[in-house]
């Protein structure tokens, strides 16, 4: 019987080890660095990225991807493999916030070397973040067709409902009054009063669309699946495909730099 006892503190320390693999000998062996899906990727400079992912997963590098640290507590103490962290906003190289299932969010001051917890009241999965300036701050939640708003640089958020009940996969905010969120069906649902009234306008597609980025409240565009790539150069009354040049493929995120090239991912 104490054999066993041991035995199993053994496989209780490996695990808790295997979970929190940085500074530990316990690492991925293949694929490098690590195997967990990531989701939110920041580019601050050529050689200093970080990324957030699955399994409460967090990656930086600071030599344009030589080395990497890896952090898998995103989430705390209690969180599971099976905890996805679906986006991200980083303030600067120290502080950002990421968000995820069960509504949860997370918080580091220190570049991703430890996080803590912020409850949000809410249950759904957080899919999208997106923040105007360094204080307010928009979320997107997977049911129940809320979007949560922050005004402290997410230490505290409010819950906004957006009138449907559908999924939101993603939030782009112009100001805090124009804020659009991707759906299902080729949707977008958006508000032009800061959540007082919210309108549903179609792109012209069926497909589920994953993101969406305005340059003002003319022009816009948004991605999803079957290679969906569209623009609109009124608001949102119409919409034109963009032809990406691949056959099938799903686009989760718009990416647009300032010398005006963009890209999707």
């Amino acid at each position: 019987m104490k054999r066993f006892s041991y035995f199993s503190l053994f496989i209780l320390l490996a695990v808790n080890i295997l979970l929190s693999q940085e500074n530990s000998p316990w690492k991925w062996s293949h694929p490098k660095p690590q195997g967990n899906t990531l989701r939110y990727v920041k580019i601050f400079n050529a050689t200093t990225w970080y990324a957030i992912g699955y399994a409460g997963t967090f990656l930086k590098t600071t030599n344009g991807g030589t080395n990497w640290f890896i952090n898998h507590n995103v989430a705390g103490e209690q969180q599971t493999s099976q905890f996805f962290f679906y986006s991200g906003w980083f303030f600067d190289m120290n502080t950002g916030l990421a968000c995820g299932s069960s509504g949860k969010i997370s918080r580091t001051t220190n570049a991703g070397s430890s996080w803590d917890t912020i409850s949000t009241g809410e249950t759904a999965a957080l899919y999208g973040m997106h923040f105007i300036n360094s204080t307010t701050g928009f979320v997107s939640t997977s049911s129940g067709g809320n979007i949560l708003k922050t005004t402290n640089a997410g230490l505290n958020w409010t819950v906004i409902s957006t009138g449907t009940s559908i999924a939101l996969y993603n939030i782009f905010a112009l100001d805090a009054n124009y804020i659009y969120c991707p759906s299902s069906s080729g949707n977008i649902r958006y508000t032009t009063n800061a959540g007082a009234n919210w309108t549903t306008v179609s792109t012209g597609t069926s497909v589920t669309l994953f993101d969406a980025w305005f340059k003002d409240i003319n022009t816009g565009f948004v991605c999803g699946t079957s290679t969906a790539v569209r623009v609109t150069t009124n608001g949102g009354a119409n919409w034109t495909q963009f032809n990406s040049g691949l056959l099938s493929s799903t686009f989760y995120e718009l990416q647009f730099y300032p010398n005006g090239d963009a890209g999707v991912d």
